[in-house]
């Protein structure tokens, strides 16, 4: 672009787009930069067209641009960045309630370990924050397809096992009884309240299927999916051996988890 006597400039032109809360100090550089100011884009469209001598030409080349090839980029993150801030905060529901049976709205978090308290500890600082939607999410036990290296859970550890004629090895008793969800259906549900912005909750929601299962009959559910017996030692820790239950009027409308037994079959397509 050429600018008058001064010469010409051949140079990349970055643009960013935020959102500031309010006033806020730029700092600039004064040897490149003599002044400074905010201006609404309906202003810069004025000031280009009478006023140009007081824009540079490759501003005015990339204003353009900005108006007309990326107008439609630019019209949908002003439509997001206009939106309330949201926050959502993945919980624990076994931390917060380990031990109690037939979880439901009037149950109240009573933590056995320092886990479990640190996950209160976080939902009650999210709630503190003003100017933020918040929603929090009570998970119990999770299982689904896995990242190398991330810590198997119990039915990822049986099935994978029961894949390899491996014995698995499980510190608890085998009448425990535990409420487990496929990932997919967290991932969907989280995914649904953030697309369609639906009203935060004042309160955690609980994402269990309110049929618990014991561990045995875990263990019965992936013979079945396999069509053969799996070798598994139980020792039993009591520390892992408390129940937690859910009941169903506790959870959310339409939250639609898969059963056991579609869940477990949905990750034993994900195994070689």
């Amino acid at each position: 672009a050429v600018f008058g006597e001064a010469g010409s400039e051949h140079e990349l032109c970055s643009v960013f787009v935020g959102k500031v809360p309010g006033p806020v100090r730029i700092d600039v550089n004064p040897s490149e930069i003599a002044a400074w100011r905010w201006v609404p884009s309906a202003d810069v469209d004025r000031l280009i067209k009478e006023e140009p001598e007081h824009v540079t030409p490759w501003f005015v080349m990339e204003w353009q641009r900005l108006r007309t090839e990326f107008r439609k980029e630019i019209d949908g993150l002003r439509a997001r960045l206009s939106m309330p801030l949201s926050l959502q905060l993945i919980s624990s529901l076994g931390g917060l309630f380990e031990g109690q049976r037939h979880i439901d709205r009037h149950s109240r978090p009573e933590p056995l370990r320092p886990y479990g308290e640190l996950k209160l500890a976080q939902e009650q600082l999210a709630y503190q924050l003003t100017g933020v939607a918040i929603q929090a999410y009570r998970l119990p036990t999770v299982y689904g397809p896995m990242r190398a290296g991330q810590r198997l859970g119990l039915i990822n550890t049986l099935l994978r096992n029961g894949l390899r004629h491996r014995v698995s090895r499980i510190y608890g008793r085998a009448d425990t009884l535990r409420d487990f969800v496929h990932v997919d259906d967290i991932g969907r549900y989280v995914a649904r309240r953030i697309l369609t912005d639906s009203a935060a909750s004042r309160s955690p929601e609980v994402l269990a299927t309110g049929r618990p299962a014991s561990l045995l009959e875990v263990r019965h559910q992936i013979e079945r999916v396999l069509g053969r017996r799996i070798e598994v030692s139980f020792e039993v820790a009591l520390e892992n051996a408390k129940d937690i239950t859910v009941a169903r009027s506790v959870l959310p409308r339409h939250w639609y988890p898969v059963s056991l037994d579609t869940g477990i079959r949905l990750l034993r397509q994900t195994l070689a």
